[in-house]
């Protein structure tokens, strides 16, 4: 790879940890507001000379905020000064039930939960045992898996009233046992389960899926990913990446539907869909066809100046942006655009919900 088409570490985390440390409200946003919350003008971190300060107080620091902030230091390699009281955060947030709800830690249940092991699991405290229940939260997860009945991966609590998708369940319950430390009761049957979904042409399957968007690439890395995590893998893997290759668009990026459908018009590929297409392969131990290219559509995507990736250079502030962000940023390090220390493949098994 030309070394020259490349993003410096050294500036990627300059960027990106003034991007988290100034992620809050300006004074213009908070006065016009009708209720104030707190925290709204502080960032989701705070920059210290030894490493980042997480601000558990920040208007922000709710949903999969917490995670991304945990998930983008671990990738940067930057120390979190407050581990402890992070972690203590985190377990104060579980339900007598045991299970996550979807207000601090994630946007469902599931989510919520997923988040809270994989965070836990990011800091090194995925097998603590005080300050939570441990006990009640895994039997819990393993009790969701269920082989003789029509889903074979059962709802958390709350769940079912709310959006959800088939594969996406079972990766966040197989994933949030794995970070833990723990495995489903069954993962023969489970494995199984998965493999079955495999189609003749190497995708997945998408299953159920209720009010949400979820298309073939996100199917095929919550797959591949919880195959993996079972110590397994899909039945035909190069089939799958042979699949996944095939949806490379002429700019480089990747987009399932529109290279099924080219009559439709000049398609384009989007950030989203071309990281996780780009993760999977490499889980499958592959890459790109056009892997060169791949790597232009990433960078070109990347604003040094706000720390953003973003879908088109132009996008104004989008909700998910640092989600977006973050996926940009793991799928660049996978061609080989970002240079970093850390356990690549362990934090793609661990990375966003989809």
């Amino acid at each position: 790879m030309d070394q020259a088409i490349s993003l410096s570490r050294e500036a990627v985390t300059v960027a990106i940890l003034g991007l988290l440390a100034g992620y809050a409200l300006t004074p213009e946003e908070v006065a016009g507001l009708k209720r104030r919350p707190a925290g709204a003008d502080k960032g989701l971190i705070a920059i210290e000379p030894d490493g980042a300060r997480a601000n558990l107080e920040a208007f922000w620091w709710t949903l999969e905020y917490p995670y991304l902030v945990i998930a983008i230091l671990s990738f940067l390699g930057v120390s979190l000064l407050n581990r402890d009281e992070v972690i203590a955060w985190i377990k104060e947030r579980q339900h007598p039930l045991g299970y996550f709800p979807n207000d601090k830690t994630g946007r469902t249940v599931r989510e919520a939960t997923y988040y809270a092991c994989a965070m836990l699991s990011l800091l090194g405290a995925g097998q603590d045992r005080s300050g939570w229940a441990r006990p009640k939260l895994t039997a819990l997860l393993q009790a969701q898996q269920q082989p003789d009945q029509r889903r074979h991966f059962e709802f958390l609590p709350k769940d079912l009233k709310g959006f959800y998708a088939e594969l996406e369940v079972a990766f966040c319950a197989i994933s949030s046992l794995v970070a833990l430390g723990e495995t489903v009761s069954d993962p023969p049957a489970a494995i199984h389960y998965l493999q079955k979904k495999q189609e003749k042409s190497g995708t997945f399957k998408i299953g159920w899926v209720k009010q949400r968007s979820y298309s073939e690439e996100n199917a095929v890395f919550d797959a591949v990913r919880s195959l993996i995590l079972l110590g397994s893998e899909p039945l035909e893997p190069q089939a799958c990446a042979r699949a996944i290759r095939q949806w490379q668009m002429t700019d480089g990026g990747f987009n399932a539907i529109g290279s099924r459908y080219p009559e439709s018009g000049p398609a384009v590929s989007q950030l989203y869909t071309t990281a996780l297409a780009v993760l999977t392969l490499h889980l499958l131990g592959s890459a790109p066809v056009d892997r060169q290219a791949c790597l232009q559509k990433m960078l070109s995507l990347w604003v040094p100046s706000g720390g953003y990736f973003l879908n088109h250079p132009n996008d104004a502030f989008l909700p998910k942006t640092l989600l977006i962000t973050y996926l940009g940023l793991l799928a660049t390090a996978v061609l080989g655009g970002i240079q970093i220390d850390s356990d690549l493949l362990y934090l793609v098994l661990y990375s966003p919900c989809s």
